[in-house]
């Protein structure tokens, strides 16, 4: 058995690559509630997509009943500047923006997949909820908790106090 029968080098001379070299895959993460992440913000994300030479490989929902979360891998034709890469982020920004949806655009590798916490506001950003309110439900000082949050909010009581 031949490991090396069909295996081939090509030299590249300084300052040129080939297109293989080029091509280079990013993973476009989508949010949204409600249904946000619908056919509308789609067909612009194609659109986007298309007009930078750009194609979308695969697709799939991250949320388990809904299109909330979605994943795209997208491929490039070439590798892109870091100047380039600030301006498609910026652009993805605003389409985010646009149709009231999270945008998160990163090289798709495997070291991206393995990470598996996410850290944000949750606060009406991800759920419609106050957090530290269910939190204190929960804990059963829902009432304590009320009170520090609305003194502290009108500023009878100190930052550093209500955290004691």
């Amino acid at each position: 058995f031949d490991l090396l029968a069909d295996f081939r080098i090509e030299p590249v001379a300084d300052g040129t690559s080939t297109a293989a070299d080029e091509a280079t895959t990013y993973a476009v993460t989508v949010l949204g509630h409600d249904d946000r992440v619908n056919p509308m913000f789609l067909r612009a994300f194609g659109h986007f997509v298309e007009e930078r030479e750009m194609t979308v490989q695969s697709a799939r929902r991250l949320s388990q009943t809904s299109f909330r979360c979605l994943e795209m891998l997208v491929r490039g034709t070439r590798t892109m500047s870091k100047q380039e890469l600030r301006s498609l982020r910026s652009d993805l920004y605003m389409l985010g923006k646009e149709h009231k949806v999270d945008v998160a655009f990163q090289a798709e590798s495997i070291l991206r997949r393995g990470k598996r916490l996410v850290v944000m506001d949750m606060d009406s950003t991800l759920i419609q909820q106050e957090v530290i309110d269910e939190l204190a439900r929960r804990g059963g000082v829902f009432a304590e908790v009320q009170r520090i949050t609305e003194e502290a909010m009108c500023g009878k009581l100190d930052f550093n106090e209500s955290l004691a």
